[in-house]
């Protein structure tokens, strides 16, 4: 492509690369945009280069948010692959969701893998209180999807595991999940809340189940909490609900 240029209403586009095969793709491309979606501008550039078994991709957005990602790839059969992404800290309300409650959004997150499987870490900051995302992980086969999770959120951990099963019809998932010592500020629950507990759910969209064990309330109030759900897309069964 030695020139595309799009000018409309709407906004602009331009771009121009070069590719060519062997036993892999080389080239490069760069290009910029700035359309309007409604009433929301989105900007950004995007630059790629590939040489060798090694190929870069660069995206950087600066409208509607300022969020830079950068991707790296080997390219052979399983397709190693790392990745960087950054959202600088900003009111969401200014150009996103202008009636949300979020005052400020902010992320960092990095990961590498395959794909057979990956990793990723790092954390989002909303309203000031971070998620730490110490690993988010999944393995993946031809029939399943294995997955998970250990954060740090609120002052304690959460900790949860998935098996979905990729060649069942309809897809079926078994999840497990652990909390503790975990604060909710007042600003996401309207008061200030203390949980802790586990949640266990088993089932597809045709049928499933949930059972669970927690405490939860304020501070000086929590209560104990026991789940026990059953259910399919015609009928919701609440074997247990005890506080």
């Amino acid at each position: 492509v030695q020139q595309l240029e799009v000018d409309s209403p709407q906004g602009e586009v331009r771009f121009a690369g070069n590719v060519s095969e062997a036993d892999t793709y080389a080239g490069e491309g760069s290009g910029r945009f700035r359309w309007n979606v409604g009433e929301s501008t989105y900007a950004g550039t995007i630059e790629a280069h590939a040489k060798a078994d090694d190929a870069v991709i660069d995206l950087g957005l600066s409208s509607p948010l300022r969020a830079d990602l950068g991707i790296r790839l080997k390219q052979n059969d399983s397709l190693p692959w790392t990745f960087t992404f950054r959202v600088p800290s900003f009111d969401p309300r200014e150009s996103l969701m202008p009636d949300s409650s979020w005052e400020s959004l902010a992320a960092d997150l990095t990961g590498n893998g395959t794909l057979e499987r990956g990793v990723v870490q790092g954390r989002i900051v909303l309203n000031g209180e971070p998620f730490e995302f110490e690993r988010l992980a999944f393995e993946r086969s031809e029939e399943s999807l294995q997955l998970a999770l250990l954060m740090a959120v609120g002052g304690g951990r959460l900790e949860a595991q998935g098996d979905v099963q990729l060649a069942s019809e309809p897809t079926a998932a078994k999840m497990t999940a652990t909390w503790n010592d975990i604060s909710i500020p007042e600003q996401f629950a309207g008061q200030a809340l203390r949980t802790e507990g586990s949640l266990n759910f088993d089932g597809s969209s045709d049928a499933y189940q949930a059972t669970g064990r927690m405490k939860l309330g304020p501070p000086d109030q929590v209560a104990d909490i026991e789940l026990d759900v059953r259910g399919s897309p015609s009928s919701v069964v609440l074997d247990q609900f005890d506080i």
